[in-house]
Formats: C-alpha cells, sequence, structure tokens
C-alpha cells in the first residue's frame, strides 16, 4: 500500500515563503522533554543541506522591502531562555556558523516566574496518584484524567 501526503505539495506551494523551525529544550544525552544534543546536531545539518539558514532579521528586511526571499529559506528560534541553550545549543550554533534567535522572557529568566509549561509539568508529578477531573476552558463539562 502506497501512503500519500501532502508535504510535497504543501513545499512546492510555499516554496517562496520563509519557514521558521522553533527549538525548545536539550539534554546531552536522552531525556524526557528535551532534544538530545546529538538529535540537534543532526536537525542542523539536516537543514543546512536541503535549506538555506537564514536570520530572522534578514527574513524581516526581505519581506518590509518586498524582496524575494533565499530559495528554500528557513530560520531557526529558540523560546524561553533555558539554560540548556546557553550551555548546548549556542555552542553548536557558534561552531556551525549557524544564525538563529532567542527569545527570552525575562520574567522567567531573572526567576520571577515559571514557564506555564514547567508548572503543569511540576504539579503532574508532585500530585499523588489517582483519578482527576478538570474543566477546559470554554467549555461546560468536565472530563476525566487517569
Amino acid at each position: 500500500m502506497v501512503a500519500l501526503t501532502a508535504a510535497p505539495l504543501a513545499r512546492a506551494l510555499t516554496a517562496a515563503k520563509p519557514r521558521l523551525v522553533m527549538f525548545h529544550r536539550f539534554s546531552r544525552g536522552d531525556s524526557f522533554r528535551r532534544m538530545s544534543l546529538a538529535d540537534f546536531e543532526w536537525h542542523i545539518r539536516y537543514l543546512q543541506r536541503h535549506y538555506r539558514i537564514v536570520s530572522l532579521r534578514e527574513v524581516v528586511r526581505c519581506l518590509k522591502a518586498g524582496e524575494p526571499l533565499p530559495h528554500r529559506a528557513v530560520a531557526i528560534t529558540f523560546d524561553d531562555g533555558h539554560r540548556d541553550f546557553l550551555e548546548l545549543a549556542y555552542p553548536l550554533l557558534v561552531r556551525l556558523r549557524v544564525p538563529a534567535t532567542l527569545y527570552l522572557v525575562s520574567d522567567f529568566v531573572s526567576q520571577r516566574i515559571w514557564l506555564w509549561s514547567d508548572a503543569i509539568h511540576y504539579l503532574m508529578r508532585q500530585a499523588p496518584a489517582g483519578r482527576y477531573h478538570y474543566m477546559e476552558i470554554g467549555r461546560a463539562s468536565c472530563r476525566e484524567r487517569v
């Protein structure tokens, strides 16, 4: 049986559009909710082989000026400002000469708040085993979470 996919068509239709690839967390090895440094390097090298990695600043400049983007342009971004970006991802980007944009949540970096995803993960790990009910925002019915 042959599987059909829309990916080639989507790539063809958006070839002149910028692509953005977003990364979050990193680890030296296998770790829950984090990308290993080896996997991250594989992804970056794949992008280098198949795309033209440009800075987000270059994407914005081209769009504002009405200029075409380089063929198969991709910009890389990092969210949140976790220390593992500085310790793991950044040195690899420097070594491979890859431009990237880092978005920081200033209150998170200064340890005044938790990121919502980290707070939920922490709460779920601290909760005793059992059945929990929660209400989805915008819905009147409760759902059960086991």
